[in-house]
């Protein structure tokens, strides 16, 4: 199926990405990263959720030859299968971190995401994964 918008052919495909644009601007996320929680509570829980999917996806990148990367993405992704979770998930437990540790609140989101998600509740993925690549596993600072 064709439209013709503005004196030329666009496909339905087109027309739905340009829509999708408009109603999801991209603005705040494309003016920065987000480095503390004033930002991040500004962004609103849309963007919170778009900006935490690519905290993760970022995360979850394999890298030739670096284990200890490699490691961290089987144990992510393994403890994302596990668990269930999703991006709205974890925006929500970065916010609630934020809310009970005013003294983070100079932290971006993805030090939080490592502290709460990677470094908390997928660890014992992780070092599932790290025994793998025979990697002595990570011990939680507490």
């Amino acid at each position: 199926m064709h439209l013709y918008l503005f004196g030329g052919k666009a496909t339905m495909r087109s027309v739905m990405a340009v829509a999708i644009s408009i109603c999801f601007d991209v603005a705040p996320a494309a003016a920065g990263f987000v480095n503390k929680y004033s930002q991040w509570e500004k962004m609103g829980e849309v963007y919170q959720i778009f900006y935490t999917q690519g905290i993760f996806d970022q995360s979850t990148i394999f890298v030739d030859g670096v284990d200890f990367i490699n490691a961290n993405v089987v144990g992510l992704q393994n403890c994302s299968i596990e668990l269930e979770f999703n991006a709205a998930q974890i925006a929500k437990q970065i916010t609630k971190h934020y809310e009970s540790n005013p003294q983070d609140w100079n932290l971006p989101p993805s030090a939080i995401f490592n502290d709460t998600i990677a470094n908390g509740v997928c660890l014992k993925y992780i070092n599932s994964a790290r025994k793998i690549y025979r990697l002595p596993p990570i011990r939680r600072k507490n």
